[in-house]
């Protein structure tokens, strides 16, 4: 009974592997996934060879940690931030800052810049 159970766990498991690392039932590996995996590996080396990197790895641990943490204030809208002695978060949603949209002449072609309600919009030297 138990070594049904793990056959099937196993298979379970290969047949979910198998569609996030090739994508269609094709020979072509996923290169999203290719990247998180050598990412993944290459930053445990580290962790197992460098002793510095194992403190850089808690900083920032403890850093993203303070994204979850309810000290995050906002700064201005759509715009949150918090800090400890380890470092700072900030994160930025879009689309929860009030913007002003102008429309500049960059080299004869007409761009469309948005800048946040209440600042000056930038001059086409400061683009360039």
């Amino acid at each position: 009974m138990l070594l049904g159970g793990a056959i099937i766990g196993a298979y379970l498991m290969s047949a979910v592997l198998i569609s996030l690392v090739f994508p269609d039932r094709t020979p072509r590996i996923d290169q999203y996934t290719a990247s998180r995996l050598q990412l993944n590996l290459s930053s445990q080396l580290a962790l197992l060879l460098n002793p510095k990197s194992r403190e850089l790895h808690k900083n920032v641990s403890a850093v993203a940690a303070l994204s979850q943490s309810p000290a995050m204030s906002q700064i201005v809208p759509g715009v949150r931030a918090a800090s400890n002695e380890k470092g700072t978060y900030v994160t930025v949603n879009i689309d929860g800052i009030e913007y002003t949209e102008y429309t500049i002449t960059l080299d004869g072609k007409p761009v469309k810049v948005r800048v946040p309600k209440g600042h000056v919009p930038p001059t086409e030297e400061m683009l360039k």
